[in-house]
């Protein structure tokens, strides 16, 4: 019995974390929804957009379609 309570604990301290941080990793997309206007409220078809992740400077870009998003 003693042992089994070691292996346990060897289980939750030392492998769980580490399985934390492996399943944390594995989160790879997102998504981003927006609608380019203009002052008065119209939508922008074919603007210009830009994103970028300051983390790892990977950067995307595109144009708006004919509904602005």
């Amino acid at each position: 019995m003693p042992r089994l309570r070691a292996v346990l604990s060897f289980v939750l301290v030392v492998l769980f974390p580490i399985a934390l941080v492996f399943s944390q990793t594995q989160i790879t997309t997102g998504t981003i929804q927006a609608v380019v206007k203009d002052e008065s409220g119209g939508v922008l078809p074919g603007a210009s957009v830009t994103i970028r992740n300051v983390e790892t400077n990977f950067q995307r870009s595109l144009a708006t379609g004919p509904d602005g998003r």
